[in-house]
């Protein structure tokens, strides 16, 4: 996690201490490597497009944005304090012993996501509605998850493809060499490591169909609410 004297001390998070949450083992990519990452864009089963992170930065302006990063499990353990554990979607996961800190504030670097979509797939997102329409990323651990196509393309969303934090390049449990920067939007929506964009239905991973989820409704959490937490004194300290 990341403590809460990080956070009372410093706006801007610092790199190595922002909190780490996976769903498995970080992949290995050399630092030489970097540029010959590709990222492929497909509309449904077929791939549209395909470009190294060298074609990338080529390509497409690097800008910067400053943006909180935050798990949907921080503090799970305040809220089973709050309102219970019947029906609370909190209960049986890790995130029931998590309190504040699953969250960081990152100046990210990177590429518009928007400008990457318009620009390399406009067959594949002017046809039909945008509200039916999924953007899934994938990443090179093979999770995969997705957020409506609606939320990508509004330029008020901020939605990047990351490659730095800080002004360092991402480090390998946050994502090196890319990953998906979704503002406002659950963590788990942000993948690491991304290595595919499909535009397609909601994602049919299983972190989809069952987690990530409010109760009772089960609808798949996407934006995430707002968030108020006193860092000092922290729970527990005697004043």
């Amino acid at each position: 996690v990341t403590r809460s004297a990080f956070l009372e001390e410093s706006y801007i998070t610092p790199r190595d201490v922002l909190y780490v949450r996976n769903h498995g083992p970080v992949p290995a990519v050399a630092a030489e490597d970097a540029d010959d990452h590709t990222l492929s864009l497909c509309a449904g089963s077929e791939e549209v497009a395909a470009l190294s992170l060298h074609e990338l930065r080529n390509r497409f302006e690097t800008v910067q944005l400053t943006s909180i990063l935050q798990c949907a499990g921080n503090r799970g353990a305040d809220n089973l304090a709050a309102n219970g554990v019947e029906g609370n979607g909190f209960v049986g996961l890790d995130a029931e012993f998590i309190g504040v800190g699953m969250l960081g504030n990152i100046r990210w670097g990177g590429f518009r996501l928007s400008d990457v979509v318009q620009t390399l797939m406009p067959e594949s997102i002017k046809a039909g509605s945008h509200e039916d329409l999924h953007v899934t990323f994938e990443g090179l651990d093979g999770y995969y998850t997705s957020t409506p196509l609606s939320h990508i393309m509004n330029p008020a969303t901020d939605c990047l493809l990351a490659t730095e934090m800080n002004g360092e390049p991402l480090s390998p449990d946050h994502g090196f060499p890319l990953r998906v920067v979704l503002p406002g939007i659950a963590g788990a929506r942000s993948v690491k490591w991304l290595s595919k964009l499909t535009i397609g239905p909601l994602s049919d991973d299983p972190w989809t169909r069952h987690y990530y989820r409010d109760k009772p409704s089960m609808t798949p959490i996407q934006a995430l609410p707002m968030n108020s937490v006193i860092l000092s004194p922290e729970p527990g300290s005697q004043v």
